[in-house]
């Protein structure tokens, strides 16, 4: 009865039932058990309108992180692609540095997304502009951050 009762929802079920639901909905099996059970949340969360707040909650069920979403018509200057829709999501760094799935993003929000507009998944960058609007002093960031290694991941990679 238990083993039923937590196969009923997709943040419990073991890999067997998650195994049934993608032979289910047709989708191809990526990642470990955890990252598929967010990509199945994920979808579930796709019967909202395409906005801003469906694909940031999108986002958080698949990265747990937060993210920003801009959209272009492709007229603006500073659109990534001139001429061309598109709609740009720029996903923060995680505090406990998980690899980023822009894929799962991109896979969950295909569909949903007209084919003349482009998707762009990035991870998004801090820079020490914002270090230092969002800090008053190094005392500050050693109180915030954890240690250097946490500020790397706040920081740009080149």
């Amino acid at each position: 009865m238990k083993k039923n009762l937590d196969n009923s929802c997709i943040v419990s079920m073991d890999e067997e039932s998650i195994i049934r639901t993608e032979i289910f909905l047709n989708i191809q099996p990526e990642g470990n058990l955890e990252q598929r059970r967010q990509y199945l949340l994920a979808l579930g969360r796709k019967r909202d309108k395409l906005n801003e707040v469906t694909i940031k909650s999108m986002v958080m069920a698949i990265m747990n992180v937060d993210s920003t979403v801009k959209f272009y018509t492709g007229s603006e200057e500073n659109s990534p692609e001139h001429g061309q829709g598109v709609i740009q999501i720029m996903v923060f760094p995680s505090s406990n540095q998980e690899e980023f799935r822009f894929e799962d993003i991109e896979r969950a929000l295909k569909p949903l997304i007209p084919g003349h507009i482009k998707l762009n998944v990035t991870r998004y960058y801090s820079s020490w502009r914002d270090v230092m609007n969002n800090f008053t002093n190094w005392r500050n960031i050693k109180d915030t951050m954890k240690n250097w290694r946490e500020l790397y991941y706040y920081m740009p990679q080149n």
